[in-house]
């Protein structure tokens, strides 16, 4: 499995580092006269760097950074009684500012809980695609939408432990301020309909001081 992922990044990365490497060739001053880049060479280039370029979307997302409380709401069945706790949550970018990471501490059905996510806007699709996993599952789910205004849309799914039949997931991300954010998220029930799961409420540490 590890060799098939790294075989698959490389070749994601692949026409990438072609257009980079193109690029090198053309202005390299040790081979005297560089061979000119075609037309299509250059818009090549030029589409995986702005691919690669880390824009106003992932300037919002840096905000985010820093240390957080979270008021965990949850209900993993509609016709079971709701759950409320604390939790911690802490945000850092990582790979020169491409993508945000996630390392959620609490507790679930009075267990201890630690997640990680990671938080990415694609420049290609326009979208907006976050990851999940935690110490209740083995699988990693996968969230895509985009936003409007303040707000970002993701849908996605899962399979149920249980039955094995793929769940339906929706989330809704509001970003409040600097300092507040809120995370809701639905889930089909036993009946099909989809019902919310889930509700997280942000607030940076330190946020009160800043206030006052």
């Amino acid at each position: 499995m590890k060799k098939i992922r790294v075989a698959t990044a490389l070749a994601l990365a692949l026409p990438a580092l072609l257009a980079t490497s193109l690029y090198a060739e053309s202005h390299s001053e040790k081979k005297g006269a560089p061979p000119a880049m075609s037309p299509a060479q250059m818009e090549a280039m030029k589409a995986y760097m702005a691919a690669a370029t880390p824009g106003e979307a992932h300037k919002k997302m840096a905000k985010m950074a820093g240390k957080w409380k979270v008021k965990v709401w949850s209900q993993m069945d509609p016709s079971a009684p709701a759950e409320t706790s604390e939790a911690t949550a802490e945000f850092s970018m990582m790979l020169g500012g491409r993508h945000m990471v996630q390392k959620f501490n609490g507790t679930m059905m009075g267990q201890p809980f630690e997640g990680r996510g990671t938080s990415s806007y694609d420049n290609v699709t326009g979208e907006y695609i976050d990851t999940w996993t935690d110490t209740m599952s083995t699988g990693i789910s996968v969230m895509k939408g985009k936003a409007e205004g303040n707000v970002v849309t993701q849908t996605g799914s899962m399979v149920d432990a249980v039955t094995k039949k793929t769940i339906e997931m929706k989330s809704v991300g509001t970003f409040k301020s600097d300092d507040a954010m809120a995370f809701e998220m639905w889930m089909s029930g036993p009946d099909g309909k989809m019902f919310k799961c889930m509700t997280l409420d942000y607030t940076r540490v330190g946020a009160a001081k800043k206030k006052g």
